[in-house]
């Protein structure tokens, strides 16, 4: 995305667009709870029943997961974009400094598995908050 593209309030705009993935990431996740309950009530018992449900388990899990680390306040995910929109000018730099360095964190991240740490509960508690949202008693 080019911000100079933009008219207006640069970076306000940029945190608008960078909200845009994790969003619609929530969205489909929501979604997914909804064809977790039809196939639930709807689906005869069998194989076809069980695959579809799990597409929809899995289909919920990834869109949270993708969501939640792509609001990682670190470049070049969204999170730093978003950030970077909500604080003064001043402190933006520093995060600006850290796009050189974004993958390699990231990716120390990954490795070291601390990743986990970070998003784990935050992963299942935003999955409990959509099922309970979407009326799916299945916890």
């Amino acid at each position: 995305v080019n911000p100079y593209n933009f008219s207006g309030d640069r970076k306000k705009t940029m945190m608008y667009v960078s909200l845009a993935g994790p969003l619609m990431n929530l969205v489909l996740a929501y979604l997914s709870v909804f064809g977790i309950k039809l196939a639930t009530l709807f689906m005869p018992s069998g194989a076809a029943k069980s695959y579809l449900q799990t597409f929809f388990w899995m289909l919920l899990f990834y869109n949270v997961v993708l969501a939640l680390f792509n609001l990682i306040p670190i470049p070049p995910l969204d999170g730093s974009k978003i950030l970077m929109g909500i604080l003064p000018d001043k402190y933006s730099g520093i995060i600006y400094s850290l796009e050189r360095y974004g993958m390699i964190i990231l990716l120390l991240l990954v490795f070291t598995g601390a990743i986990r740490g970070i998003l784990g509960g935050a992963v299942h508690g935003v999955m409990n908050f959509l099922i309970k949202l979407g009326g799916v008693g299945l916890f």
